[in-house]
């Protein structure tokens, strides 16, 4: 048992005011939390937090583990390196993830199952990692966005079989690629891969199944089809027309930005050398136009949820306050941009036991000396982060913080 005492308080289920207690924690569970002075069993070890702030670990809900965003990959190609080094990269990412304080990702695109892999290895104590919800690989047309590291499928049997391997693999929830994009050189963001048949037929399948549906989105014709088929989630792009906004929030439909790609990728791609295929592409984007887009979106209510797109695009990881802090420039307050990293971002993955600090939750939390709610940037470089009730970071990462045997 640990208590982690004498906190302020941002559990992101009871509102933005900080609240002064305790924490308890037995195993991996949140077993009380307590505002009161409290009598602390003599087998507890006790974290005095003498008055620094305590919130849920953030969720980066757009990553792919798999990838490098390093000068490796790109003389490599997306989809030649082999698996070993795949997995080195992939371990990294994770631990960078968590040790800046992301105990949860939504993998969005991996390779060869590898990110599925990893899960099942920190899942399993031997080493560190945030949780992974992941998609496994993405559903693409031949030769399409992303085809070198995707299932190939251009037609209703194909997509459901496509689908059916990833939930064999393991996969949590199943992303499309409905438009094309940058990242393969013979594709384009104004591509349009799949029809509404096709993308209908996809999320039929995934229900069946019990598994949501996202969709990869870089143009309007993509989107569209996309909310006409039904999906439960788009990436990357956010409509301006008041209709569209209108159904997607009569329908609960979610919509992860990847806004801090905008800022980040330019610097990135030219300490790289990226190849011009990439950099003709991105010079087309607008960043002003699409901030301009979030802060019409956030005026609509439409739910929006953190994702830095880390692995590729040439982000890093550990950028996700980043993206949070460009949200409160666009109109959210402080407490609106955390709710996308935690308790919304728990809410589109369908996962009720992580993004808030109560009873009966995983104790996954991130201690800060500063308040968030007063400067969003206080979240970067966390004093300590607890995942499942272990403090795997504080300082520096334990790596080895627990093992078990692994009964896989």
């Amino acid at each position: 048992m640990k208590v982690f005492k004498d906190a302020k308080i941002i559990d992101m289920c009871s509102g933005p005011e900080p609240k002064r207690g305790n924490i308890i924690v037995e195993d991996d569970i949140i077993v009380a939390v307590n505002y009161n002075d409290i009598e602390i069993p003599d087998r507890a070890e006790e974290i005095c937090l003498a008055g620094k702030y305590i919130l849920p670990g953030l969720i980066d809900c757009h990553t792919h583990l798999c990838m490098t965003t390093t000068l490796f990959e790109l003389e490599q190609g997306i989809g030649q390196m082999d698996d070993n080094n795949i997995s080195f990269f992939a371990v990294r990412n994770a631990i960078k993830a968590l040790t800046g304080g992301v105990t949860t990702v939504r993998d969005v695109g991996g390779q060869n199952y590898i990110e599925l892999k990893l899960k099942r290895f920190i899942e399993a104590g031997h080493i560190i990692g945030p949780r992974i919800y992941a998609a496994g690989k993405v559903i693409t047309t031949t030769g399409g966005h992303l085809w070198k590291i995707g299932e190939e499928a251009d037609t209703e049997d194909e997509i459901e079989k496509a689908i059916k391997k990833q939930v064999r693999a393991g996969a949590f929830l199943i992303k499309m690629i409905i438009s094309g994009g940058v990242l393969t050189a013979s594709s384009q963001p104004y591509f349009l891969q799949y029809d509404v048949p096709l993308i209908k037929r996809a999320i039929e399948v995934s229900h069946e199944l019990d598994r949501k549906v996202t969709g990869h989105i870089g143009n309007k014709e993509a989107f569209r089809a996309a909310l006409e088929a039904g999906i439960d989630c788009i990436e990357h792009f956010i409509p301006e027309d008041e209709e569209d906004l209108e159904i997607m929030v009569k329908k609960g439909i979610f919509c992860v930005p990847t806004i801090v790609t905008y800022p980040l990728w330019a610097s990135s791609a030219k300490r790289w050398d990226a190849p011009e295929f990439f950099l003709a592409k991105k010079k087309k984007q607008k960043p002003d136009y699409k901030r301009n887009l979030l802060a019409n979106a956030y005026k609509s209510g439409l739910k929006m949820v953190a994702g830095t797109d880390a692995g590729a695009s040439y982000i890093p990881f550990g950028h996700i306050v980043d993206e949070l802090k460009i949200y409160t420039e666009c109109g959210f307050s402080n407490y609106e941009a955390i709710a996308a990293a935690t308790s919304l971002a728990s809410e589109l993955i369908g996962e009720t036991r992580i993004g808030t600090i109560r009873k009966g939750n995983w104790a996954d939390m991130i201690v800060i000396e500063d308040n968030p709610l007063d400067n969003i940037l206080a979240l970067r470089n966390p004093e300590i982060v607890v995942k499942g009730g272990e403090i795997i970071f504080q300082g520096r990462p334990n790596i080895y913080y627990k093992q078990r045997e692994c009964h896989e």
